[in-house]
């Protein structure tokens, strides 16, 4: 198998550099899937930590009341912000995880859409 991926991996790199005259080369190896998967679920990374840190500033400030200075940390729900955000985040890794010890194969839609929905889902219950 070792093998089989290292000359995938070499196709794909002449494929790249490959120029024709006459035609248009397209070409596609079975390691493309996990690659892409690979580069989107780097790429995505910031975009998933700052959509959940918004999300914990929007449920401190929305479920919170000020009422003085001195009790802001209790009033404003900041460790209710805290567990909710860190509770989807844990149930999405926990359900990634689950999935590839069970070697289940994974696809774009999982590091793509699945954070924002539990996310979205999550913090709706907590309200």
């Amino acid at each position: 198998l070792d093998n089989a991926l290292l000359w995938e991996k070499y196709f794909l790199q002449y494929m790249k550099t490959y120029e024709s005259e006459w035609f248009d080369v397209k070409y596609r190896a079975e390691r493309s899937i996990e690659d892409e998967i690979e580069r989107e679920s780097k790429s995505d990374i910031k975009t998933v930590l700052i959509s959940y840190m918004i999300m914990f500033f929007y449920i401190a400030i929305a479920l919170g009341r000020v009422r003085s200075i001195k009790y802001i940390l209790v009033d404003m729900k900041v460790s209710l912000g805290i567990a909710g955000v860190v509770l989807v985040a844990l149930s999405v890794w926990a359900s990634i995880g689950i999935f590839s010890y069970m070697r289940i194969p994974t696809t774009l839609i999982i590091f793509e859409v699945i954070p924002f929905l539990v996310l979205a889902v999550g913090v709706g219950k907590l309200f």
